[in-house]
């Protein structure tokens, strides 16, 4: 982590205007330092990853039973779909065999 120097010590880094004069740096970039700083330090790395398991296995654990619905859900509509659109194709092919209209002006729809 940035350490500042012992003059700095006392007060925070963000507030010391004469720190960011001296080191001609803007609020943000020290803000953005500090954060980068912290977030490639190696153990705060671990820290996240552990936390984000924790999270990520809390979270399979209250949404299963969800997940598992709405898998179930989409096949069944899928099955429910692919059924409708096969009884369409074949209601058409008998009726195109039954009857066939051909469009011409005086008549403008297949009746």
């Amino acid at each position: 982590m940035f350490i500042l120097p012992n003059e700095y010590a006392p007060m925070h880094p963000f507030t010391c205007a004469s720190f960011f004069h001296k080191n001609k740096m803007s609020n943000f970039q020290t803000m953005e330092f500090h954060l980068l700083d912290f977030l490639l330090n190696s153990q705060t790395k671990q820290e996240l990853k552990k936390i984000s398991s924790h999270i990520a296995g809390l979270l399979y654990t209250e949404f299963y039973l969800y997940i598992w619905l709405i898998c179930i859900y989409n096949v069944l509509l899928f099955v429910l779909i692919l059924s409708n659109l096969a009884l369409t194709i074949q209601l058409l092919k008998q009726r195109n065999m039954r009857d066939v209209v051909y469009m011409t002006a005086s008549t403008p729809f297949i009746v």
